[in-house]
């Protein structure tokens, strides 16, 4: 137990917390819904961190995501809960289809597949198998490589499509709403450059590897780390924020 443990298990607590006030002060919709999975992967995130640094094995490989690219599931979380919030018809049961990378290599290759990761890949990281004291490593191990590298470059592309659909949002309300309604769009716009900010992070660290040829598990801070802060940032916001959809007649009559 060292104070990056702890901040990481402080950060878990207020995302529960936030969690749990989604439950509590918003009605279910869409958006509290995909807002309240997108908390609990991030939840997960943390915790699949602290138990890698700990010396336990959960006994659940699932649990270890970030190894067959979980990070699969965040881009589109967040991608259908910003739309979800632009307009509470934009989710159709054909978008599912976002989720079917996270479902085919974190649910379906590591159910039929057993243990298929190298010793190296599960003690000291993914990318270890690119460095120079492995002996063997098998077709599977390297597209697992592939894919913990692709998962960030997947979420990068929601985001950016995320952030196109936040402007969209925000242009639209500007011809319905007062400036006053427009600020709970503010936090929506810091979140998404707060996820981007995290990318340039995890940027760094993989570029970070690939010239030093050598993984080491602390340089995941890096990114992790901010992760962490994010949950006290969008805790403090969530309490307060009005999530409006676009142009319903009622509220355009209360604000004219």
């Amino acid at each position: 137990m060292d104070i990056w443990s702890i901040l990481i298990i402080i950060g878990i607590a207020q995302g529960l917390f936030t969690a749990s006030i989604v439950i509590i002060k918003h009605k279910a919709n869409n958006s509290r819904t995909f807002f309240f999975i997108l908390m609990l992967f991030l939840i997960w995130l943390q915790a699949e961190f602290l138990a890698i640094r700990w010396p336990y094995d959960v006994g659940v490989d699932l649990f270890y995501g970030t190894r067959y690219g979980s990070w699969l599931l965040l881009g589109p979380l967040f991608y259908l809960f910003v739309n979800s919030i632009g307009d509470k018809d934009a989710i159709k049961w054909k978008d599912i289809i976002h989720f079917m990378p996270f479902v085919v290599f974190v649910l379906i290759i590591p159910l039929l597949s057993g243990d298929i990761l190298g010793f190296r890949q599960v003690r000291y990281g993914m990318l270890s198998v690119f460095d120079q004291y492995n002996k063997y490593v098998s077709p599977i191990q390297y597209l697992y490589s592939v894919v913990f590298i692709g998962q960030f470059l997947h979420f990068l592309y929601y985001l950016i499509q995320s952030n196109k659909a936040i402007a969209r949002y925000e242009s639209s309300l500007k011809t319905s709403y007062s400036d006053d309604i427009l600020k709970d769009t503010k936090w929506l716009k810091r979140l998404g450059a707060y996820l981007m900010v995290i990318m340039v992070l995890v940027a760094i660290f993989l570029v970070v590897f690939f010239f030093t040829k050598v993984y080491r598990r602390y340089m995941d801070y890096i990114y992790v780390l901010p992760m962490t802060f994010l949950m006290y940032v969008v805790g403090y916001r969530i309490s307060g924020v009005e999530w409006r959809s676009k142009s319903p007649v009622d509220e355009i009559k209360k604000y004219h």
